[in-house]
């Protein structure tokens, strides 16, 4: 009876399999043997899909062999607007200009009162640069025309000035405060327009304006130097005579360091911000050094101690030369990552078993 029992379990168990399998339809089509095929490999490294890898170039002769990664610093497109530095000059030579032309209002209108003098001088410092600096908000100024025009009110505000020292020295019936004022807005004016046009037109670098500014600096203080040296002797002679030689000589040699600058400037010279610095510190050195010349005017009887002042300006103009020539290779930086480091540092911190310790070491 057991042995019927179980036959009897075994054949439903089968059949049952047998009804489930049937339930299910067979594959129509057999299982794949072989697994597909895989992707083609990746191309080796080094070998581009494209004929510039690194980017389509956008200036011509560019070559991807020779530059992968772009073109150099020294072939990248020039920029085209101001800078930030430019603005500023220009904002701080105008609120000058603005100042300026409120005391020429002044002098014409004869204004007595103080409160009311100090109105148009106040307005128009703060109204001309507001005004520039909506301008340039409205549309952007292009590169080299804010040095420009600070540069050219600038050099026009102290040729008048300088035109009017002369003026004054020179002649017995000198102008009144009313036209020396005049003089200097008017030469300060076409500056600013002057500089306008230039800077539009030929879109200098601005290094170039701070070199002729430069130049016309250190040949003012240079020419007033030689002027005042060259004051001849006299039994009539007066202070009154070196201010002349002064104004003469500081008007001759404004113009002078600015047209030689200038001329440089023409022919290619682009000083560095860093090499005018040091042809400034060269000028101061030169003038410090030749000032053992004074020395000899202790000894024997050489009353004309003004003229070592000729040595004094032969040596700041000849420490120029030499400061800018020592440093014409300097760079500027022109990432604006330069960073300020310390000369030295200072740490505080616990000790094991109580305390403290106050470390400080150098980067000299």
């Amino acid at each position: 009876m057991k042995h019927w029992l179980s036959v009897s379990a075994t054949l439903l168990t089968l059949a049952s399999s047998t009804n489930a399998f049937a339930q299910y339809p067979q594959p129509t089509q057999p299982y794949p043997t072989q697994p597909q095929p895989y992707a083609p490999a990746p191309q080796p490294y080094g070998q581009p899909t494209q004929p510039y890898p690194y980017g389509q170039p956008t200036q011509p002769g560019y070559n991807p062999q020779q530059y992968p990664y772009g073109l150099p610093a020294s072939q990248q497109p020039k920029q085209t607007t101001r800078g930030g530095s430019e603005m500023i000059y220009l904002l701080g030579t105008s609120a000058a200009y603005g100042i300026g032309t409120g005391v020429w209002i002044d002098a014409l209108a004869e204004t007595k009162d103080p409160g009311i003098a100090v109105v148009a001088p106040i307005t128009l410092g703060a109204a001309v640069p507001v005004g520039l600096f909506l301008w340039d908000n409205y549309s952007k100024m292009g590169r080299g025309v804010p040095s420009s025009m600070a540069t050219g009110i600038l050099l026009g505000a102290l040729e008048g000035m300088g035109v009017s020292g002369m003026q004054s020295s020179l002649s017995s019936n000198g102008w009144s405060f009313k036209g020396h004022s005049t003089l200097a807005f008017l030469t300060a004016t076409v500056g600013g327009v002057g500089g306008y046009f230039f800077g539009d037109y030929y879109r200098p670098d601005p290094r170039n304006l701070s070199f002729i500014a430069s130049g016309s600096g250190m040949g003012a203080v240079a020419g007033m130097a030689f002027g005042v040296g060259a004051t001849p002797r006299r039994a009539d002679a007066t202070r009154a005579q070196a201010s002349d030689y002064a104004a003469v000589g500081g008007f001759v040699g404004f113009n002078t360091g600015m047209l030689a600058t200038g001329a440089l400037s023409i022919a290619g010279v682009t000083p560095s911000y860093q090499t005018q610095k040091y042809m400034w510190v060269g000028f101061g050195a030169g003038a410090a050094v030749t000032s053992v010349v004074y020395i000899f005017y202790l000894f024997g009887d050489r009353p004309e101690v003004w003229h070592g002042l000729i040595a004094n300006g032969l040596g700041a103009i000849a420490g120029a030369a030499l400061g800018g020539i020592m440093s014409a290779d300097l760079k500027d930086d022109v990432t604006g990552k330069k960073t300020f480091t310390p000369p030295f540092y200072l740490g505080a911190g616990p000790v094991p078993g109580g305390g403290g310790m106050l470390s400080a070491y150098g980067s000299f």
